[in-house]
């Protein structure tokens, strides 16, 4: 009986101090409080380019069939901006090089830059194509281009040397460079460049390796004990001892200690992952099968997330037809984007790079797909060296304004995920192929027909199950409220295009 009263005593004891613990440290941690976070001053995006049609109505690409809502005619006129000259040769002196080639040789640069091309006696270049048109160099000579239009430019030699220099805008050639991640970090997981990812790191890792501490302690203790006391010849068994007073107290007390403290920075960590500055740049993200569209404060629109280096970003999230999960490794950062509401995540990058960015929930059959670009790249996350945010604004704002109707469509054909699901070179994926559609009269799941027309492509990207086409799942989401006047005109021109 003294034992059962003195083991009682001992498990109550414990138990109340730990629980006073907890309640205390609950009672000192309080609420969470915006002001445990650093508050640097927050980035303000300059405001939206003017528009000669500010109330337009918003459409998305990706399309699968319907007709009917008025679109207008499309594409509007490109000839002005057609009519410009891709490469210009500008005065090499007092010119801003991008870059220097020497020879024939493959490069990128950004779009607007010069490139001072040395040519060696005897090796001169020539254009493959007449998109190409300008980049010539004659054999011992220099000349200096300025590309000023995105693209690929074949050239080659007359010895049948080939070569390519690939113009992207500046920020585009951020999102296809290599991911950080895969650069260095350990066995475990990249390395952190979140402010606050130091702590929930430590967190892992400490829990990690006191599992790691009782599993190997127990397993070794338990092997250790079945060779010793196995059944042999001669060994009688002993009788089994009903009770010990200092083992007891010794795996009760310690697993209590353990655990409270496990809570404390827990908790702790906790609070300041989900309580963002109260100054901090706010980024709406909607996500959709299979693709994501990050809303920055000026209007600008992508599919890659663009952030500030050393300024906290918080993620307004939703989707628009199943569950997602943001997830981005470097930023510890994993959040489940649901439909018909709204949930949040930020954090505080601390190094310029580019990351990786998936998505961490099955969201259906090309889950593995999300944000895939035509070319093959995966969405990433790119975090901008100081002023680099701000400029990635104005200049995305000013290009949706200054690109032709065509290449606008093309442009956001891969940046609004109509790629995941549509092709332009006619094979059938998702949906069906854009190309050579447009004017042609197409068969509907109903068993009528219709034709191919600007009300057409319009009303599948406004009401994509009005008007389904056969042999094609009615899976894609509706894009209305999305895209301006001028991008659904350039979604059409695009399509157009595609003889």
């Amino acid at each position: 009986m003294k034992r059962f009263l003195r083991y009682t005593a001992t498990t109550t004891v414990t138990a109340a101090v730990a629980l006073g613990l907890a309640t205390l440290i609950s009672g000192v941690l309080g609420s969470p409080s915006a002001d445990a976070q650093p508050q640097p001053q927050p980035q303000t995006a300059p405001p939206p380019a003017p528009t000669s049609n500010p109330g337009a109505a918003s459409i998305v690409p990706g399309a699968e069939a319907g007709s009917g809502s008025a679109a207008g005619s499309g594409a509007g006129s490109a000839a002005p901006e057609a009519a410009k000259p891709s490469i210009v040769e500008v005065p090499c002196d007092g010119a801003t090089l991008a870059s220097s080639f020497n020879g024939v040789v493959d490069g990128e640069i950004a779009t607007g830059g010069v490139v001072k091309f040395t040519m060696p006696p005897g090796v001169g270049v020539i254009p493959d194509n007449a998109s190409s048109a300008g980049l010539e160099v004659k054999a011992g000579e220099t000349h200096c281009l300025r590309f000023d239009k995105d693209g690929t430019f074949l050239y080659h030699s007359p010895a049948n040397q080939h070569g390519a220099i690939t113009a992207r805008q500046w920020y585009d050639i951020l999102v296809n460079k290599q991911v950080e991640d895969l650069k260095g970090g350990n066995f475990w997981m990249p390395k952190a460049v979140n402010l606050t990812a130091d702590e929930s790191d430590l967190m892992y890792y400490a829990t990690l390796g006191l599992s790691a501490f009782f599993f190997f302690g127990i397993a070794g203790a338990i092997v250790y004990f079945v060779i010793k006391y196995r059944h042999r010849p001669g060994h009688k068994p002993e009788p089994s001892p009903a009770h010990n007073d200092a083992l007891e107290i010794t795996w009760t007390v310690i697993p209590t200690i353990l655990c409270v403290f496990l809570f404390y920075y827990g908790w702790n960590t906790y609070v300041r992952v989900v309580t963002p500055p109260t100054k901090a740049v706010e980024i709406n993200v909607l996500a959709w099968r299979w693709n994501w569209q990050f809303t920055h404060s000026n209007g600008v629109q992508d599919s890659d997330l663009h952030v500030p280096v050393n300024t906290p970003v918080r993620l307004v999230m939703t989707s628009k037809d199943v569950l997602h999960s943001f997830y981005a490794p470097v930023m510890r950062v994993k959040q489940d984007i649901i439909p018909r509401r709204y949930t949040y995540a930020w954090f505080f990058p601390t190094k310029p790079g580019t990351y990786r960015l998936t998505c961490a929930e099955y969201c259906g059959t090309n889950h593995s797909q999300m944000g895939i670009t035509n070319d093959g790249r995966r969405a990433v996350l790119v975090v901008h060296e100081p002023g680099g945010y701000e400029r990635y604004l104005a200049d995305k704002a000013a290009l949706s304004t200054q690109l032709p109707p065509e290449q606008l469509g093309k442009m956001l054909y891969e940046k609004k995920g109509c790629n995941a699901c549509h092709t332009v070179d006619g094979t059938p994926r998702v949906g069906p192929s854009w190309k050579g559609v447009f004017g042609t009269v197409v068969p509907l799941s109903d068993g009528s027909q219709v034709k191919m027309d600007e009300n057409y492509i319009t009303e599948s990207m406004l009401f994509p199950q009005a008007k389904s086409r056969p042999g094609f799942p009615p899976s894609m989401p509706s894009f209305q409220g999305q895209l301006k006047e001028r991008e659904i005109a350039g979604i059409i021109a695009y399509i157009k295009s595609l003889k």
